[in-house]
């Protein structure tokens, strides 16, 4: 192995290392040039503009839709569980929510793309018939049936189950469990990312708060993707051969030219414990070859393997079940971004 290279680089390294393993990780402002500094900190002032405006939009918006919220749970409260069909993006939420504005009694809802289903909560002194709820969503364009309806002590019973699991478990997708210690790791060394261009004082800022939901929105989402991908490998039963995470992961430090002690300790500079990194790694190794060796077999063409691959992981997508055990990053997840279109340039309404 090479062994001469500068601190500067070895933080390059591992900056280029946690994008490999896609975890949340920011360019090291301190190794940059004047020029790129300036290129970087304007990017990060975009983004965070555009995460604060969208945020202001989205909750404009949204202020003559149903409003979700941490809703007390008394005996008037039950809940109805319905099956929505032709969801796809955080555009349909929205469509969903306004239709639900007008009904009398509705006093949250919260809907789940993933799963194709949406929660409503309702005062049910005020609204006996549910199935108004089912046939106003249904008359914006999206089919929908109530399949289930829960009591207050379900409710409750319900939540309380979550917030033990939400203690370790923020989520998971076809029971692949989304760690609380995992998403502190991305969490905390996103932070310290943002911390060395702006001071760590940004967070103080109502703008740099905003800047914090938006990055727990990435780093959520890169879990659930990663999710998504772990719960098809594992249901197909494809394991590596013992040693191929090995012979990566040396592939890897020679291709860099660094000693895994100095790797060790750079990893350790920039928040992430090396276990931790090694945890993803094999992860993004089982992935890879299970893609290489299953969907993207005999595909040379590059465009083409791009194509096949969007297409499987959309399927996978739709297939996995996603629970949430917290349910203020679910809402996040919700709230941020309700401005978005549905992909391809379709509309959000579903066809009828």
């Amino acid at each position: 192995m090479k062994i001469g290279k500068s601190s500067g680089n070895v933080k390059i390294i591992i900056l280029a290392a946690v994008a490999l393993i896609a975890v949340a990780g920011v360019i090291s402002y301190a190794n940059l040039s004047a020029a790129s500094k300036k290129a970087a900190s304007a990017d990060l002032e975009a983004n965070i503009k555009t995460s604060f405006n969208r945020q202001e939009d989205s909750q404009g918006n949204n202020r003559d839709a149903i409003t979700s919220g941490n809703l007390e749970i008394t005996d008037n409260i039950s809940k109805a569980v319905l099956r929505v069909d032709g969801m796809s993006c955080s555009g349909c939420i929205y469509t969903i929510k306004s239709s639900l504005s007008g009904i009398d009694g509705v006093q949250d809802v919260l809907v789940n793309i993933a799963s194709g289903l949406t929660e409503v909560y309702y005062d049910n002194r005020k609204l006996v018939n549910v199935d108004r709820v089912a046939d106003a969503i249904s008359s914006s364009g999206y089919p929908s049936k109530v399949t289930e309806i829960l009591s207050p002590d379900r409710i409750r019973k319900e939540r309380s189950v979550a917030a033990a699991r939400a203690l370790t478990t923020i989520a998971s997708v076809g029971g692949w469990d989304i760690l609380r210690n995992d998403f502190n790791i991305e969490l905390a060394h996103a932070k310290k990312r943002y911390a060395q261009v702006y001071g760590a004082s940004i967070f103080n800022s109502d703008r740099g708060k905003v800047l914090i939901d938006n990055i727990k929105v990435q780093i959520v989402s890169r879990l659930i993707d990663e999710g998504i991908k772990m719960q098809e490998v594992r249901k197909s039963g494809f394991v590596v051969e013992d040693g191929t995470v090995d012979v990566e992961f040396n592939k890897f430090l020679n291709g860099k030219g660094i000693h895994l002690e100095k790797f060790r300790a750079a990893l350790e500079e920039n928040g992430y414990t090396f276990d931790y990194f090694m945890k993803k790694f094999e992860r993004r190794v089982l992935i890879n070859q299970y893609l290489n060796d299953n969907v993207l077999n005999g595909i040379i063409d590059k465009f083409e393997k791009q194509r096949r691959y969007t297409s499987w992981f959309n399927n996978a997508g739709l297939l996995a079940t996603v629970v949430y055990y917290d349910r203020d990053l679910e809402r996040l997840i919700q709230s941020t971004g309700t401005d978005s279109g549905c992909s391809g340039g379709s509309s959000c309404r579903a066809k009828k």
